[in-house]
């Protein structure tokens, strides 16, 4: 088997190797530069590098949404009770007092949205 000793530190091999490109271009450029037992390892450490990728991404996506919505609650809240101001004829410090307002209003609303989520959870658990 090449230059190898078993099979087991073949796929020990490709799976330590620290270079992603390296794996994919293995994978779908040079595959036929490797024995077929070799191709069939290459093959499977791309899959599982692409899921990896794919969930690190995902995760990325998820955690960029929860923060604009975390935000949304104090933004909403800041704008409508600077908003409210405005309207009225307020002077700009006062403006700027209600938009203080309307954001810690906004982030109580948050925390309060989140508690009853978890209320949830834990009563369908």
């Amino acid at each position: 088997m090449g230059g190898y000793d078993s099979i087991e530190e073949v796929k020990e091999l490709w799976r330590k190797e620290p270079n992603d490109d390296v794996v994919f271009r293995a994978a779908n450029e040079d595959i036929e530069e490797y024995p077929p037992e070799v191709q069939k390892i290459i093959k499977e450490e791309a899959e599982r590098r692409r899921k990896v990728i794919q969930q690190e991404y995902e995760l990325a996506e998820v955690h960029k949404k929860a923060r604009w919505q975390k935000y949304s609650w104090e933004g909403v809240f800041g704008f409508l009770f600077f908003m409210g101001a405005a309207v009225t004829g307020a002077s700009l410090p006062i403006k700027a007092l209600m938009l203080a307002v309307g954001i810690v209003i906004g982030s109580m609303v948050e925390a309060i949205v989140q508690s009853r989520k978890k209320e949830k959870q834990r009563k369908k658990e």
